[in-house]
């Protein structure tokens, strides 16, 4: 099932109902849009990459979960792609998988065009 359109002001980031509280604050804080954002920029300015790159690059922005979450919703839009056999070393010696921009995919021209509006 496709993301709802995160592009778009008003997403705030999935909560269950019957979370606490407190989850249902942290839920309203996350700046759902901007994370993408951040993340799309990062890993157009690093190219193929693993998480840990853009975790790095954005340890100011975005928490690290923040940004696996925003790689998994990008990849579910088909805006980024994992190829099979395709690995890095993380810092710590284990192998991750490295994403890649799928340029020409729909939610990749949006997120470029709207990255390029916020500058």
């Amino acid at each position: 099932m496709p993301t709802p359109n995160i592009l778009h002001n008003d997403y705030t980031a999935p909560v269950r109902a019957n979370d606490p509280a407190t989850s249902q604050a942290a839920a309203d804080s996350v700046k759902v849009r901007a994370s993408w954002l951040d993340v799309w920029e990062a890993l157009l300015r690093r190219g193929a990459c693993i998480a840990q790159d853009l975790e790095i690059d954005l340890q100011f922005k975005q928490s690290p979960q923040r940004v696996r979450t925003a790689l998994s919703e990008l990849e579910t839009e088909g805006a980024v792609e994992y190829h099979e056999g395709d690995e890095r070393l993380t810092r710590s010696g284990r192998a991750a998988r490295v994403v890649h921009v799928v340029p020409d995919n729909k939610r990749a021209v949006e997120l470029t065009r709207a990255m390029e509006a916020r500058k």
